[in-house]
């Protein structure tokens, strides 16, 4: 049995030192069998999901352009998730995501 088995079967027998490691280890990280950018990018997707605040936004949109992605994937995920989520949701996400893009935009000289 391979690493990532084992450890979504400690998962599943709600081993608590197996989440903690999880938890831990894959916080802001590449997590196995996604590099970083789709780590970050499925992060955001869940953000959304969980109507998260400001800082999740900013540290997942952060993390997502570190790893490669563009404003168009970040919407991209936006988009792919708002239907899924309901309006009150994805008006939240809306503008939360607004500030975290503002965020990493380039200052006007």
């Amino acid at each position: 049995m391979d690493e990532n088995e084992e450890t979504l079967r400690r998962l599943s027998l709600h081993d608590e030192g197996a989440l903690a490691h999880a938890l831990g280890a894959y916080a802001d990280a590449a997590v196995p069998g996604l590099d970083a950018r789709c780590s970050a990018l499925a992060r955001l997707a869940a953000t959304i999901a969980l109507r998260g605040e400001l800082p999740s936004y900013l540290s997942n949109v952060e993390a997502a352009m570190a790893g490669g992605a563009t404003h168009d994937d970040i919407i991209g995920v936006y988009l792919a998730v708002a239907s899924q989520v309901g309006a009150a949701a994805a008006n939240k996400a809306e503008e939360e995501l607004e500030a975290a893009l503002a965020a990493q935009r380039p200052p006007v000289a």
